[in-house]
């Protein structure tokens, strides 16, 4: 391809998806500089709150909002230590899905959000269950709110249980 001459700035096709293309790690470390993987996804995390804000007037932020998530949750060498932050870029998302109608991307995401952080994720389990409910999914929207009631209480998190029972 002609690219191949140019800087990645002047491509006229996407840059390939190639982690270590030069091209790539340069334009990245302009972007993100000596910025650890935790702060680059906070940032993204951030951006998509942002984007959020601005939803219930217009469904395009929601969808970028999803954007800002997904870019966070795949940042590259995020540890275990990420768990809560990821579980926070989950459960956010699986609210964007749900404003969207995206019901059964909001449980996938809010489940995977409750798995990560089981007994710090009360929005998680009500987002879920929201999520059940809408795709008809009773039985699991019980099962999703009677767990989550159990688990914040637990945690002493009873207004997030209130809204679940």
């Amino acid at each position: 391809s002609e690219n191949n001459d140019l800087p990645a700035l002047f491509w006229e096709d996407a840059i390939p998806d190639d982690p270590n293309h030069p091209d790539l790690v340069a334009m990245q470390e302009i972007m993100y500089g000596e910025s650890t993987p935790s702060e680059r996804a906070e940032a993204f995390k951030i951006q998509g709150n942002e984007a959020f804000k601005f939803g219930p007037g217009n469904h395009y932020y929601f969808r970028e909002a999803i954007k800002c998530y997904t870019q966070a949750l795949s940042v590259p060498e995020l540890t275990h230590e990420d768990d809560a932050l990821k579980a926070t870029c989950l459960s956010n998302r699986a609210e964007c899905h749900l404003r969207l109608g995206n019901n059964g991307h909001a449980l996938s995401d809010a489940q995977a959000a409750c798995i990560l952080q089981p007994n710090d994720a009360p929005k998680a389990y009500l987002r879920a269950a929201k999520a059940a409910r809408a795709l008809e999914k009773f039985e699991k929207a019980a099962v999703v709110a009677r767990c989550g009631a159990e688990k914040c209480r637990a945690a002493k998190q009873d207004a997030f249980a209130d809204q679940l029972d």
